[in-house]
């Protein structure tokens, strides 16, 4: 297998070591040149230093054998090598590989070649391998060893008493970065290549990998970190202020103007300063009511909706403070008002959009419960995933799904996706809305103005696309699991706290969304 870049590098860097090495009949030599040194200078300081008027090289065994090992992560691949010294000469130490071990973040089995297998070298028995004199050097990666121009100058005093903080060598370019493996640098776009500082540290990690903890470590990052990563738009309804009003709140929260359009949704834009249109609109099937106290008020005029642009997630914080401006101001929601999370799915594929699908049918009953979802609203607004729809494309193999499959099984096989207002979309997921181009609608939120409330929305909908798009395969849902699942009343704090987790609603950033979202059972107690 051919070297990478890093790895020639580290070549490099031994054949300019200059370490003072003990051979077999207890003299000393320079590690890099084979050129007897010093005794006393190599045994009490650990430096190199020539013997006046001597140009004698060895040829000889070492002592010891001398082995060291270096972790380093080259194109997301993390690498673990072992070289070990057996004889010097005059061309220096005669270094040969003995064990190579790539691995990869998506199989926490590592491929490897050359003596023992990983277990063998990531066993902490194996430290005293890598011992020297005075204290544990695992390598000469960290020390900082001149490159000697005129070997014919005596007296030059070199050794590995200098730590180097971020380079090897100024003739190499190896980067000394992480103590840990991070699982950031691989569950992102970007990765730098780097050598690991603390080989003890990631001979840990490295035993985690290989037994599957350090892989649900990853899981459970990508999960997460994919949540921030996905953009999303809301539609909140609510009443108790007119339109204009609000029009006007939403303007004065973004620092600029609101704009009339009128059309038949009666709309008021707001273009914040990046370009973006938020809208304050007419939703016909609110029950308006006032908040203030006015004479012969137009109801029509207080039934309004807020719509976001795409946002990100960073923008969750001023979508909330909207909210809170607006129920300051004298908002309000009752039952006929909803909330939808449109979540942006662009390069989704027919297995990931099917994993979608299941993930929202299989724990649909418990979140209706969570959410204390009327069943009115329910029958009206937002339908539970038919049976047969879902049956149907479970059984689809792999190979033959489609998009387009997935769809034309949604709209009945007719092959159209109708107009705006398909019967369709009245579900609790509507892909009808991704057909439109407006990514996957979540439709089973109660409306809310509460900044909390809003914040968990989002989360929950933008971790469940996350999860579908992350994970290979998932469980099919059809009319067996669901005669034989509990009822929405017999639901347990462990399974949604189980939800949670698989979705990836985990660590204390969360925590105020995990907390959001249970708060509606067995008295709203807090899991952890």
């Amino acid at each position: 297998m051919s070297k990478t870049k890093i790895e020639r590098a580290i070549e490099l860097h031994y054949q300019n070591c200059h370490i003072p090495v003990l051979c077999k009949n207890k003299s000393y030599a320079d590690a890099a040149t084979g050129r007897k040194v010093d005794p006393l200078v190599a045994k009490e300081y650990g430096r190199v230093m020539f013997v006046s008027d001597s140009m004698q090289y060895v040829n000889q065994k070492l002592d010891k054998p001398i082995y060291h090992e270096f972790f380093w992560n080259e194109d997301k691949v993390i690498h673990h090598k072992v070289i070990r010294a057996t004889r010097i000469s005059k061309h220096g130490m005669d270094w040969k590989d003995v064990y190579h071990a790539r691995f990869f973040c998506n199989n926490e089995n590592p491929v490897f070649e050359g003596e023992g297998i990983p277990q063998y070298w990531l066993n902490s028995d194996r430290e005293i391998l890598f011992e020297g004199t005075s204290r544990v050097v695992h390598n000469w990666l960290y020390l900082k060893c001149p490159v000697v121009n005129d070997i014919e100058e005596l007296n030059t005093r070199m050794g590995y008493c200098e730590h180097m903080n971020a380079c090897i060598n100024s003739q190499t370019d190896i980067r000394m970065f992480s103590t840990w493996i991070d699982p950031n640098h691989y569950c992102t776009g970007y990765s730098e290549d780097f050598v690991f500082k603390h080989p003890g540290t990631v001979r840990e990690d490295l035993n985690e990998w290989i037994n599957g903890i350090y892989k649900k470590k990853i899981d459970a990052y990508r999960k997460q970190h994919g949540i921030k990563k996905r953009r999303f738009g809301c539609e909140i309804e609510f009443t108790g202020i007119s339109r204009d009003t609000a029009a006007r709140v939403v303007a004065r929260t973004l620092g600029t103007q609101k704009i009339y359009k009128g059309g038949v949704y009666n709309e008021h834009h707001i273009i914040d300063r990046m370009s973006r249109t938020w809208k304050i609109v007419r939703d016909a099937s609110i029950k308006p009511s006032v908040t203030a106290d006015r004479q012969n008020p137009k109801l029509d005029h207080y039934k309004c909706e807020l719509v976001t642009p795409i946002l990100d997630y960073g923008d969750i914080q001023l979508l909330e403070k909207i909210t809170s401006e607006i129920k300051a101001k004298g908002g309000g929601v009752n039952q006929s008002c909803g909330m939808h999370v449109h979540v942006d799915v662009k390069g989704i594929s027919a297995i990931q959009l099917r994993n979608i699908v299941n993930i929202t049918a299989r724990n649909e009953d418990m979140l209706c419960e969570v959410l204390r979802v009327s069943p009115d609203r329910v029958m009206r607004w937002c339908h539970k995933t038919e049976i047969g729809f879902a049956e149907v494309i479970n059984d689809i193999p792999r190979r033959e799904i489609s998009l387009a499959k997935i769809m034309n099984i949604w709209y009945g096989n007719s092959g159209s996706s109708h107009n705006h207002y398909d019967r369709t979309r009245y579900r609790i997921l509507n892909l009808h809305s991704f057909v439109e181009g407006k990514g996957i609608e979540f439709r089973l939120f109660n409306a809310t103005l509460d900044e909390k409330e809003v914040r968990a929305n989002i989360v929950l909908a933008l971790a469940i696309c996350c999860t579908g798009c992350y994970l290979k395969r998932t469980r099919g849902y059809n009319n067996a699991y669901r005669c034989s699942h509990m009822k929405a009343c017999s639901f347990e704090r462990k399974e949604m706290s189980s939800f949670m987790n698989q979705v990836g609603i985990v660590g204390n950033e969360f925590s105020s969304v995990r907390s959001q979202l249970m708060k509606n059972m067995d008295g709203g107690r807090r899991v952890a």
